[in-house]
């Protein structure tokens, strides 16, 4: 398929304006009150859980430009899936899984500190363990970055990770934790995995659940009859690089882990980890020059903004 951004630089200066243009400023929002909208204009664009709901907040609901949800939220196999969420493992507590409820950790939105604009969400959110003991401290923003004509919907997720006490913490990870997307049923068993050519075949962890370390991953399938493609990638000056995880059997999904089950990193007290990651959501079956153009275009609007190669002190 030929990029339609390629031949067209009236449209690639769209997307690059969209990207550096200021957020509006945010506002403060009671975190306990439904969902969040995230819009770029007149497009609905996603829609953010900012409760602990019930163990994190994260993105409930996100669409193509048409409309088309490519997210599904606590299906009946595994209720912990969440459209779009972001979980690891702290010391011995497990912030993925959510059962049984009481005896594992949970995201808790700090109160106060949720802020909200038309294109984003930001808040602070203490991880605490079964017994309430606060172990890590994350500031997390979602933003909506571009919604041009026919273009993709485009979000950038930032994520940074602090100990919340004077003895540092351990975070670790099983071979799907990290920033994970459920998609609906009609992609289970029939989604499509594309990586950037040249990409290794990866490790197979079981069943078709594969590990491949690359600048990105998408997938493409249908939804309702719709055809989609779903674009996700981590920021070359993340500390962790991504290593992704895919699966298609018994259901669709795809992660951007931190390789934390083969090496888990012990987060001293004063350090943090800065993570940050773009998504793009594409109308239609998407090939990989257009991918990497939009990847390329969000990180030369990033530039101003690259998190640190090395975690650092607060």
């Amino acid at each position: 398929m030929k990029s339609r951004f390629g031949k067209i630089p009236g449209r690639v200066r769209a997307l690059v304006t969209a990207l550096l243009v200021p957020a509006l400023p945010l506002l403060a929002a009671d975190a306990t009150t439904g969902l969040i909208p995230l819009d770029s204009g007149d497009r609905a664009v996603a829609q953010y859980q900012p409760s602990a709901a019930p163990m994190k907040p994260y993105l409930k609901e996100l669409f193509s430009p048409s409309g088309v949800e490519v997210t599904v939220d606590s299906p009946p196999d595994h209720f912990h899936h969440h459209g779009l969420m972001f979980a690891v493992g702290a010391d011995a507590e497990d912030f993925w899984t959510e059962q049984p409820l009481g005896t594992l950790g949970r995201e808790w939105p700090r109160a106060g500190e949720t802020r909200v604009g038309t294109d984003r969400v930001a808040q602070i959110l203490d991880w605490v363990d079964h017994q309430g003991h606060a172990l890590v401290v994350e500031q997390r923003e979602v933003r909506v970055q571009s919604a041009i004509r026919r273009g993709p919907n485009v979000l950038t997720w930032r994520t940074t990770l602090a100990p919340a006490g004077t003895n540092g913490v351990k975070l670790w990870g099983r071979h799907f934790f990290g920033l994970g997307l459920r998609f609906p049923a009609d992609m289970d068993g029939k989604a499509k995995f594309i990586l950037p050519a040249g990409t290794p075949g990866g490790r197979i962890v079981r069943s078709d659940e594969t590990l491949r370390a690359a600048e990105w991953c998408a997938a493409t399938g249908a939804i309702g009859g719709h055809p989609v493609t779903l674009a996700m990638w981590d920021h070359p000056q993340n500390s962790r690089r991504v290593v992704w995880f895919t699966m298609t059997q018994p259901f669709s999904y795809l992660s951007a882990t931190l390789n934390l089950e083969t090496q888990p990193l012990d987060l001293k007290a004063g350090q943090k980890l800065p993570l940050c990651f773009g998504l793009a959501v594409f109308d239609g079956i998407t090939d990989a020059e257009q991918i990497a153009q939009i990847r390329e275009q969000w990180l030369r609007a990033l530039q101003a903004t690259t998190p640190n190669k090395q975690t650092s002190k607060l």
